[in-house]
C-alpha cells in the first residue's frame, strides 16, 4: 500500500527531513556547473532544496503531495523571502507545469514511485526534461538495504530503466545526508542523466 505521506509529515516520522539542502546536489550543481534556470523539483517536502535553489537565482517550481509539507515549506520560502511556485499534486497527476525544464531534481521521490509505476516515472521525466537538460535522482542502495530505512534500486535497475531515453552521467554511490538525531547514514545513489537532443 501506497504510504499516507501527509500522515507522516504530521506525526514527524520524516527522517529524510535535514531542514538544510542536500549535499549531494549541491555538489552535482558545481560540477556540472549548472547556472540558475528554470528547475522542477519532485518529492520537495518542506522545501529546503526548492528555496536554496530559488535563493541562488533558480526559477523553482516544486511539487509535492503532502499539504502539510507544503504549508512547511511555503513558510520556509516567506522566511527567506524568495519566490517558489510550490504545487500540491500527485506525481503521476501532474497538471500543466508550462515548458520543459533545462533541470529536474527529485531527492527521494523516484525510489518511492518506482514501486508504483517505473516506467510511467521514467516517461514523465521525459516528458518534463528539455531536450540536453539535466535529471539529478538521489535514490536508495539495494547494496545496503535497511529497515527502516529508504526504499533502494541497484545499479543495474537504474540503467535499465533509464538508459534508453537518458544519457547517464554519473551513478555515485554516497551516503545520505540524515538529520542531527539520525545515527543511520543509508547509502544511496547520487544519479546524474541528460536528456537526449532530438528524441521524439
Amino acid at each position: 500500500m501506497e504510504p499516507n505521506w501527509d500522515e507522516r509529515y504530521i506525526a514527524g516520522d520524516t527522517p529524510w527531513n535535514t531542514d538544510r539542502p542536500t549535499s549531494h546536489l549541491l555538489r552535482a550543481i558545481e560540477a556540472y556547473r549548472i547556472a540558475p534556470c528554470r528547475v522542477f523539483e519532485n518529492a520537495c517536502g518542506t522545501g529546503t532544496n526548492a528555496v536554496h535553489l530559488a535563493s541562488n537565482g533558480f526559477d523553482v517550481t516544486a511539487v509535492d503531495i503532502s499539504p502539510t509539507a507544503l504549508e512547511r515549506a511555503r513558510r520556509r520560502a516567506a522566511d527567506a523571502q524568495v519566490s517558489v511556485r510550490f504545487v500540491e499534486a500527485d506525481f503521476f497527476r501532474l497538471p500543466d507545469l508550462g515548458p520543459a525544464f533545462p533541470f529536474i531534481v527529485d531527492v527521494g521521490g523516484y525510489h518511492a514511485l518506482r514501486r508504483i509505476d517505473e516506467a510511467a516515472v521514467v516517461s514523465t521525466y521525459e516528458r518534463l526534461l528539455a531536450p540536453a537538460g539535466l535529471l539529478f535522482i538521489l535514490a536508495g542502495n539495494s547494496r545496503e538495504p535497511l529497515d527502516p530505512g529508504p526504499p533502494t534500486v541497484s545499479e543495474e535497475e537504474v540503467r535499465a530503466a533509464f538508459g534508453g531515453a537518458f544519457e547517464i552521467l554519473e551513478i555515485r554511490e554516497v551516503r545520505f545526508d540524515v538529520a542531527p538525531h539520525n545515527d543511520i547514514h543509508p547509502l544511496g545513489w547520487s544519479i546524474v542523466l541528460r536528456g537526449r537532443v532530438g528524441r521524439g
